[in-house]
C-alpha cells in the first residue's frame, strides 16, 4: 500500500513534473521534477521547453482536420502537404492549460486547496507532435477525455478571487495518488452533467498569465536572435577594418634570429585550446604542427615541413589580447641557421614573409 502524500506547501518554491513524449514508461529521462520559485518564473520555463518540443513534429502525424480548420485547404493524405505548409504550422506556438482537477475540489486529499493542472502545447495535434502516453494516462485516470501531443507538464497552482500562487509539489508520487485522483472523476462527472459554463476564475487567470510567459519569451528570443545578429556584423567590420578576422596567419623573419607566426583567435580562446607541435625530423628538417580548437570546424592552423630548420626545444608561443575583442597567438621559433632569411614559412608554400592567409571561420 503506498502511503499517501501530504504534500501541501506554504513554501514560496514548489516543484512541477515535465512528462516526455518521447517515453511511454516512467523513468530518469521520462518524469522529471523541476523547481519552480513564481508561477511567471514556471510559466516562462513551460513555454521556453514547449517550444523546444517542435522538433519532434512530424507531418506523418498532422490531425488532418485541423489542418483544413486552420489553413483552408483540404489534404487527402499527410504526405502531399507542402513542406511550406508544415513549417509555418510548426511556428504556431500557444499553451494550452488542462484543469484535472478544480481548486478546493480536492479537500481533504493531498491536493488539499490547489486546482490541479496539465500544461502542454495547444498546437500540437496539427503539428504532428507524438502522443504523449503517460500524460494520456494521467488524464483517463482523472475522467478528462483530452488526448494530449507532445510534451507537457503536471503542476499545482492555488487561484484565490483570480489571483494566482502556487500550490503544493505535483511530483511523479502524486500522480498516482488514489484519493485525489476520485475527486478529480467526481468533478469531471460533474463538468460533463452540467454542460459548458464557460472558463473557470482559474483558467482564465492562467490564460492571461501563459499568453504574456508567450510574449516574454518571443521578446527574450528576438532580443538574443537581434543581438547575435549585431556581433556578427561588429566582427565583420572589424575584418573589414583590418582584414584580420579570426583563423588570419601572418609570419615574419625577425632580426634576433627567430622567426614569428601570429594568428588570430576568438576572443575567448585559452591555453587549453591551443596545441603547438615543433619537431627536430633528422638534422635539418623541422615540422609544424599548429591546431587552435576555438577555430573549429577548422581548428587545423598550419601542418607542414618548415622551410628552414629550428631549434624546436628553444620554441615558444603565448596568447596576448588583441584590438576588438579578439586574441592573437604568437609562435616564437629559434632559427638554427640565424643567418639564413626564409622566403616562405613552409617548403610547400606560405610567404613572403608578411604573406596574410586568410581562413574561414
Amino acid at each position: 500500500m503506498i502511503a499517501q502524500v501530504t504534500s501541501i506547501s506554504t513554501s514560496s518554491m514548489s516543484c512541477w513534473t515535465f512528462l516526455s513524449c518521447e517515453s511511454s514508461t516512467p523513468g530518469p529521462h521520462a518524469v522529471a521534477p523541476r523547481t519552480v520559485d513564481d508561477v511567471d518564473g514556471g510559466l516562462t520555463m513551460v513555454v521556453k521547453k514547449l517550444r523546444e518540443g517542435a522538433r519532434l513534429a512530424h507531418v506523418s502525424r498532422c490531425d488532418l482536420d485541423a489542418l483544413a480548420a486552420h489553413t483552408g485547404e483540404k489534404y487527402a493524405q499527410a504526405e502531399v502537404v507542402p513542406e511550406a505548409v508544415h513549417a509555418s504550422i510548426r511556428a504556431l506556438f500557444s499553451v494550452r492549460a488542462i484543469v484535472l482537477l478544480p481548486p478546493r475540489a480536492g479537500r481533504g486529499t493531498c491536493a488539499g486547496e490547489d486546482g490541479v493542472v496539465m500544461l502542454l502545447d495547444a498546437d500540437g495535434a496539427i503539428k504532428g507532435l507524438p502522443p504523449n502516453a503517460l500524460a494520456l494516462r494521467l488524464i483517463a485516470a482523472c475522467g478528462a477525455q483530452a488526448v494530449p501531443r507532445g510534451d507537457v507538464f503536471f503542476c499545482r497552482l492555488r487561484e484565490e478571487d483570480g489571483a494566482l500562487s502556487l500550490g503544493g509539489e505535483a511530483t511523479q508520487q502524486m500522480m498516482i495518488e488514489t484519493d485525489w485522483l476520485q475527486k478529480a472523476q467526481q468533478a469531471s462527472k460533474i463538468r460533463a452533467q452540467v454542460g459548458d459554463k464557460g472558463k473557470s476564475a482559474l483558467e482564465t487567470a492562467l490564460e492571461a498569465r501563459l499568453a504574456a510567459a508567450v510574449a516574454r519569451t518571443a521578446e527574450a528570443d528576438a532580443s538574443a536572435a537581434s543581438a547575435a545578429a549585431a556581433a556578427v556584423a561588429a566582427e565583420a567590420a572589424k575584418v573589414a577594418e583590418d582584414g584580420k578576422g579570426p583563423g588570419t596567419m601572418t609570419w615574419a623573419n625577425e632580426a634576433d634570429g627567430a622567426v614569428v607566426v601570429r594568428v588570430v583567435v576568438p576572443g575567448g580562446t585559452k591555453s587549453k585550446d591551443v596545441r603547438c607541435d615543433v619537431k627536430d625530423v633528422g638534422t635539418e628538417k623541422s615540422t609544424l604542427r599548429l591546431e587552435v580548437a576555438t577555430l573549429a570546424p577548422d581548428a587545423l592552423v598550419v601542418d607542414g615541413e618548415l622551410f628552414y630548420p629550428v631549434k624546436a626545444a628553444d620554441s615558444s608561443w603565448s596568447l596576448e589580447d588583441a584590438k576588438g575583442g579578439r586574441r592573437e597567438l604568437a609562435l616564437t621559433m629559434e632559427k638554427k641557421h640565424e643567418n639564413l632569411r626564409w622566403l616562405a614559412l613552409l617548403r610547400s608554400g606560405f610567404g613572403p614573409p608578411g604573406a596574410v592567409a586568410m581562413r574561414s571561420e
